[in-house]
């Protein structure tokens, strides 16, 4: 009889065929690294209204401007580092500055600015 175990998976399986990509980026997650911040929820939901504004408006040109992903990318990591610089860790006993700009929060913030392209 075999029986299979729940967490006999190789984390190598997973792991990127780029040397590059393999190198700096770990396959594991680090669940104490918070992703769902006041943070990445303001400037997500900041984001996705300026992208949907500014896409809405620039459809009925003629000539429509694209707006390039990295573009929102950029601006994304440049206001999550602003505002892990310039807000208080606690204001009325809620946590809106956990510590630095994680790689989570800057993920979720570039999903949700591109749902409004």
């Amino acid at each position: 009889m075999n029986i299979l175990l729940l967490n006999n998976s190789n984390d190598d399986d997973e792991q990127s065929p780029y040397e590059e990509v393999a190198a700096n980026i770990s396959n594991k997650d680090d669940p104490t690294v918070l992703c769902l911040t006041f943070r990445s929820v303001f400037i997500g939901i900041l984001l996705t209204c300026l992208m949907s504004i500014v896409a809405q408006f620039f459809n009925y040109r003629t000539s429509p401007l694209d707006i390039n992903i990295g573009l929102v990318i950029l601006l994304s990591y440049m206001i999550g580092e602003f505002m892990s610089k310039i807000l208080p860790e606690k204001f009325f006993n809620i946590t809106i500055n956990p510590g630095s700009f994680s790689m989570k929060e800057h993920a979720l913030i570039t999903i949700m600015a591109t749902s409004g392209t």
